[in-house]
């Protein structure tokens, strides 16, 4: 058993997301870990005796960290959130009172033996635990309950700025400059637009300040070969992991959900499908066949309704600026966007329509409830689509795809 108490703090605002009951399972196995889920819906299942939730709502929240920040916070939409989660031992101190380090993490992951890696030796030397080496994690970071750590956002010269913003600016992990970080550049050399928490931590720490612990024990991205039994998460039968995080996997443009009632004690993540069979015994081989065959179905369907969508969209006398694949409730999905800003969406299943403008880049779709976006990604130099709904909970970013 060990000295160290941990609570782990997840806030969701609207509906629970498919991946939750994977989540819930992976917390039973974590039984010496304090969950807790700030949230305004409740799940369908219920929760296991370490998770405790909390019904507020997304203004609730806003008042708490106005109370407790001393300036005046902006938190307007779920997703900004995200850059809000190092205050959260500030924010939500009056549930974390004889823990001794509290973390912030996400829903869409999948725990395996944390405390395998969480052992007291690393909890003793360190103040704060990412589970990359480049960069402080979202999904999941640990700070020690402490006043000096809780409120180490305020090392950041940015931090008012970002927290009186509506703006995201992903102040939790590194100012979106993932790809930058991956590429073996330090984030010291790299320009940014603010000063995130991972450019704080990593400068505390460089100057003798504070201990901070970065090692991989999470995958984010979609290998397949991932097992978890019974609060086992092992990677080619070889590794064993702390982490799976969905951010990819749930953003596939054919996926597969299942739509189990109760979640197995054994199941296995694939590129875009899981199951409850092993790839590479007899009936995983004829599932992944058969669901890769469903798959290159939906994707012949999907190009010749983006084919189709083309010639409707050049029928209006518009140039084509793009077009965009996206999966809408499972279904199949394309937006076509002209040099006039004529924007037209084609399901799959539903007529060819047209969306209404309702300012720059921003337009509406009266019949589903979503807000489109269309903002320009620098990273990738190209335009994205971020989708929502009325109240603003993101659904979705969608990557453009060439015509």
């Amino acid at each position: 058993m060990s000295q160290f108490k941990i609570a782990l703090i997840n806030c969701y605002f609207g509906k629970l997301p498919w991946y939750f009951p994977f989540f819930l399972k992976s917390c039973v196995y974590n039984y010496n870990i304090k969950f807790y889920l700030f949230t305004d819906n409740p799940p369908d299942i219920s929760p296991p005796d370490n998770l405790e939730i909390i019904y507020t709502t997304l203004f609730e929240v806003e008042s708490w960290a106005k109370s407790k920040i001393d300036i005046n916070v902006n938190i307007s939409y779920p997703y900004k959130l995200c850059d809000f989660k190092p205050a959260y031992g500030i924010i939500f101190e009056n549930y974390l009172n004889g823990f001794d380090f509290w973390g912030h993490g996400d829903l869409d992951v999948v725990y395996g033996n944390t405390r395998l890696f969480l052992t007291d030796d690393i909890l003793n030397r360190y103040d704060i635990i990412s589970l990359r080496e480049e960069y402080l994690t979202g999904y999941f970071t640990l700070y020690k309950n402490s006043p000096e750590i809780n409120r180490l956002y305020e090392k950041s010269k940015d931090y008012k700025k970002v927290f009186s913003d509506p703006k995201h600016f992903c102040f939790d992990e590194c100012n979106f400059l993932f790809s930058h970080l991956t590429s073996s550049n330090s984030i010291e050399n790299v320009e940014s637009e603010i000063e995130s928490m991972t450019h704080v931590v990593k400068k505390m720490s460089k100057m003798g300040h504070i201990n901070a612990y970065f090692d991989l024990h999470a995958i984010d991205d979609t290998p397949g070969s991932i097992e978890w039994n019974c609060g086992q998460l092992s990677y080619k039968n070889k590794y064993e992991i702390m982490i799976y995080h969905f951010l990819k996997f749930k953003k596939q443009f054919i996926l597969h959900v299942p739509s189990w009632v109760e979640i197995p004690d054994q199941f296995f993540i694939e590129p875009f499908y899981i199951s409850k069979y092993s790839p590479i015994s007899f009936i995983g081989k004829i599932q992944k066949y058969f669901y890769q065959i469903k798959r290159n179905i939906k994707l012949f369907f999907a190009y010749r309704i983006l084919i189709l969508c083309s010639k409707e969209g050049k029928g209006t006398g518009q140039d084509l600026k793009g077009s965009y694949f996206f999966l809408y409730d499972n279904t199949i999905s394309i937006i076509i966007q002209t040099s006039r800003n004529n924007v037209l969406i084609s399901y799959s299943n539903n007529p060819f329509s047209k969306l209404l403008h309702y300012k720059d880049n921003v337009f509406l779709h009266v019949k589903n409830k979503t807000i489109i976006s269309f903002i320009h990604d620098s990273e990738q130099q190209q335009s994205v689509l971020r989708v929502t709904d009325y109240q603003g909970y993101q659904m979705d970013f969608i990557k453009q795809i060439a015509m």
